[in-house]
């Protein structure tokens, strides 16, 4: 029993393909044992999406949750695809039959992300590496009264749209942060 091996002859039409999973399976794969094991870990992170909370290039701590009891106003580390981000909760709910999610926003952003299911958070981000010591990330940066009004919108109508259903309201935000980044760049060359 100890020596088998799967074998599988490729020669054949009939043969099913092996095919290695894509970077994007074994990193949730990871991120799920790492959820599993309740034990706070390191990851770095870049990007300036929350500057000045967290800069860029930062190492984090990330604490998975007791019972994924988030709260809004949590720094949480996601995963999506192949990729770990750390943004905070801004609302945490249910798209239907879609479960629970949350949305959250970088610190440095004035959109909100698209809808993220809880089973892809990995934990809080509870400290964060800065050169010289660890330390906890502050709470909710100040915005501009434009700047406010937009995330508003942006959180209302991401919000709204999970009414409809989640994949929707995927789309929507999606959406939103295009056009977003489209009117940063006209806004840069202006």
């Amino acid at each position: 029993m100890g020596n088998e091996r799967l074998q599988v002859d490729v020669g054949r039409a009939s043969a099913p393909a092996v095919r290695k999973p894509s970077a994007a399976i074994e990193f949730q794969a990871i991120a799920s044992l790492l959820r599993k094991s309740r034990t706070a870990f390191e990851s770095s992170i870049s990007g300036i999406s929350m500057e000045p909370t967290i800069p860029h290039g930062a190492r984090i701590r990330i604490r998975p949750a007791e019972d994924d009891n988030y709260q809004v106003g949590q720094i949480v580390a996601c995963v999506i695809g192949d990729s770990l981000f750390a943004h905070r909760i801004v609302y945490c709910g249910h798209a239907g039959r879609g479960g629970s999610v949350v949305l959250t926003q970088g610190d440095g952003w004035i959109l909100c992300d698209p809808p993220t299911r809880k089973s892809l958070i990995l934990g809080v981000v509870v400290q964060f590496f800065d050169g010289d010591a660890w330390r906890a990330p502050a709470g909710r940066i100040g915005r501009g009264s434009w700047e406010e009004g937009v995330a508003g919108a942006s959180y209302w109508l991401v919000r709204f749209s999970l009414l409809i259903h989640r994949e929707f309201a995927r789309r929507v935000a999606g959406t939103c942060l295009t056009l977003g980044s489209i009117f940063k760049r006209l806004r840069l060359r202006g």
